[in-house]
Order: structure tokens, then C-alpha cells, then sequence
């Protein structure tokens, strides 16, 4: 089994930071998103069911090589791009959160990942009945072309950000 790329004291913080908590960011790139994306407890439930089971990834236009659904320890290679132009990122599952009323994941990068860091997918089901979903990451460059991208890599950090909330429900 690979290693995770970043420091263990910080696995799982996505997490929280997903749920609305700050983090003193220091050379990591904190990228937090959230939005009402439905009301109600069967929109909280399909949006969960397209959390953990890969489809809002699929939806949002990434390649998913996945043995099962989210789950601690489950390894991931992800694919954007096509062809020449496609990317590979593996990352494994190491948290994940199944509670009434607030479910989703966080993975961490792996060796072949252009990013070192990790990224949480949540919803929640506030008490006013409005269901959100939440995107949050940290992270810092891991390839030259990460690192030299700088504003642009960030950038398409967060339309994909936007995407995965956009394809949370159908």
C-alpha cells in the first residue's frame, strides 16, 4: 500500500474544514466551497448515495478506477483529460463520515497525484431543512507543471470544486 504525500498529523483535517472550521493554512492552499444544493431528507440521501458511490466524480467529468464506494482504506485512480492530455491521480479514502445528517469522505494524495494534500466531500442536513454541500481541500503543488501552473492550477481547483458541488445531485 502507498503512502499517503503529506504529513499524518493532518489526515482527516479536511473534514472540518469542510464543515465550516478554519485552519491556519501555512504553506498548504486551503480551498473551502459550500452551497444549498436541495431541501430535505431525500435530497440529503441521494446526495449521500452520489457522494460515497463515485457518481457526482463521474458527473462532474472525472475517471474513476475504484474497487467499491468510499470507505477508509479504499484506493482511487482518478483521470482528467484525455489522451496525451490526461492526468492520473490516485488518492485513498481516509475518513469518512455516516451520520444522519451529515455524510460524505475525505481522500488524501498518493505518489501519482500532481497535488499533495487532501479534499473532503460532504452534505448536510441543517436544522431549516436546507441540504449543502461542501467541498474543501488543502493542498500544495507536487509536479512541475502543478507548481508552474500557480494561479492557473488554482483556478481549476476550484471549477472543480464548483463541478462536484454542481453534480452532487443529479
Amino acid at each position: 500500500m502507498s503512502e499517503l504525500t503529506y504529513p499524518a498529523r493532518l489526515q482527516g483535517r479536511s473534514i472540518p474544514l469542510a464543515g465550516g472550521a478554519t485552519y491556519a493554512a501555512g504553506p498548504w492552499h486551503v480551498l473551502v466551497q459550500m452551497q444549498v444544493i436541495g431541501a430535505g431528507e431525500l435530497d440529503f440521501e441521494r446526495a449521500a448515495q452520489r457522494i460515497t458511490a463515485w457518481q457526482m466524480h463521474r458527473d462532474a467529468g472525472v475517471h474513476i478506477d475504484a474497487d467499491s464506494a468510499a470507505a477508509v482504506g479504499v484506493e482511487v485512480a482518478m483521470g482528467i483529460g484525455a489522451g496525451l492530455l490526461r492526468i492520473t491521480a490516485e488518492c485513498r479514502v481516509v475518513a469518512v463520515v455516516d451520520e444522519p445528517r451529515q455524510s460524505g469522505f475525505a481522500y488524501g494524495t498518493l505518489a501519482r497525484h500532481p497535488e499533495c494534500g487532501e479534499e473532503a466531500f460532504l452534505v448536510n442536513w441543517r436544522e431549516d431543512d436546507a441540504v449543502v454541500g461542501s467541498v474543501a481541500a488543502f493542498s500544495q503543488p507536487a509536479r512541475w507543471y502543478t507548481k508552474a501552473g500557480g494561479p492557473v492550477t488554482r483556478a481549476m481547483q476550484a471549477v472543480a470544486a464548483r463541478r462536484y458541488l454542481g453534480a452532487m445531485l443529479p
